[in-house]
């Protein structure tokens, strides 16, 4: 135990700077996301829209939907990290995607519920269970792909960019198995614990 949590420390105190530029990104588009909402609100039949036809309108609560929404997810976090490559091109629009839809979709449950209590009960069986850990998941995945894309072009790195390069590569893989994992997780509570009280 001491050692995962040495582990995790270790990931936060690396890469803190590129994690405080992935929050930023986050926190101003969740804000726009939901300023979005107040000039369009019918853009959510188009989300809904598009969630439907990559999952169904109905899905299963079963394991195959988990696994297709693993499958999405380490996908999105891959591009996010690799796409940092693109000198930070693929984390940014990861981070102010995810943020936009979240922040669009947090204020129409909270305006569209009956209630305070039926409100909060909402929020917290489709979105608390399982954005513990997928949101976390993605903004590391994001921080990791800026260091990736960006470190190597600092002057720090002056004189060893090939080497900066090389050694973030091998960093940023290091931890990857940790992020699939909390991915995995995310996954399998979105379906058999948010899916189930969402009902």
């Amino acid at each position: 135990m001491e050692r995962l949590v040495a582990f995790y420390k270790n990931l936060f105190f690396e890469n803190r700077k590129w994690f405080r530029r992935t929050l930023i990104w986050f926190v101003t588009s969740l804000v726009a996301g939901a300023v979005v909402f107040f000039i369009r609100p019918q853009l959510l039949e188009e989300i809904l829209r598009i969630f439907e036809e990559k999952f169904g309108p109905n899905p299963p609560l079963d394991f195959n939907l988990v696994l297709d929404i693993f499958k999405n997810n380490l996908m999105v976090s891959i591009i996010a990290t690799v796409g940092g490559l693109l000198f930070g091109i693929g984390p940014f629009l990861i981070v102010v995607t995810n943020g936009f839809l979240i922040g669009f979709v947090l204020l129409a449950l909270i305006l569209g519920g009956e209630g305070v209590v039926e409100t909060l009960w909402v929020l917290f069986s489709t979105l608390v269970p399982h954005g513990v850990f997928e949101i976390p998941a993605f903004l590391v995945s994001a921080a990791l792909g800026l260091r990736l894309g960006l470190n190597w072009l600092s002057e720090e790195a002056y004189g060893r960019r090939f080497a900066t390069l090389w050694q973030d590569f091998k960093s940023v893989w290091l931890y990857f198995p940790s992020i699939t994992l909390l991915l995995f997780i995310a996954a399998l509570l979105e379906v058999f614990v948010s899916g189930n009280l969402s009902k």
